[in-house]
């Protein structure tokens, strides 16, 4: 009995040491969401003249003129849900003075986001420029301010 009794102490041993980190990680650890960014096209839409254009000739130069541009950048927002634990009342939260998209999807709370499932979500970010036409943003070959840093603004 004592050779049975050491061998089933030398298998239940390595198998609960096994089997905590399992057990803490299904039980006790929340959810791991991870959040990726894929930029989905752009547009840079003329509003007008600008104020800063010189008005005293009573006409102004096409080439040279100043104009005001709505610069708009459109993303998707995939929410991936990377853990064997279901995410209940999902909420994405922006700390305060950093990133803040201008038009995002309203995330449904009561639609967990189940293990291994995605939910994709609709973005803009717009700006608002004054320069010449030849001179302002194009979004196809530039990205936001927040996407240059290589800053974590997710936390």
């Amino acid at each position: 009995m004592d050779i049975v009794g050491w061998i089933l102490s030398g298998l239940l041993i390595p198998i609960g040491l096994a089997i905590i980190p399992f057990i803490r990680k299904v039980y006790f650890s929340g959810p791991e969401i991870t959040i990726e960014i894929i930029s989905n096209g752009g547009e840079s839409e003329p509003l007008g003249l600008s104020m800063k254009n010189d008005f005293s000739k009573g006409c102004i130069e096409g080439n040279t003129a100043i104009n005001c541009f709505k610069v708009t950048w459109k993303f998707k927002l995939v929410l991936t849900n990377n853990s064997m634990v279901t995410a209940y009342y999902p909420k994405i939260l922006f700390p305060e003075g950093q990133l803040r998209f201008s038009l995002i999807d309203k995330l449904n709370l009561l639609n967990p986001i189940k293990e291994n499932d995605k939910i994709i979500l609709n973005a803009n970010f717009v700006i608002f420029e004054e320069c010449k036409g030849v001179d302002r943003t194009h979004t196809k070959y530039s990205t936001p301010h927040f996407l240059d840093h290589g800053k974590s603004f997710l936390n």
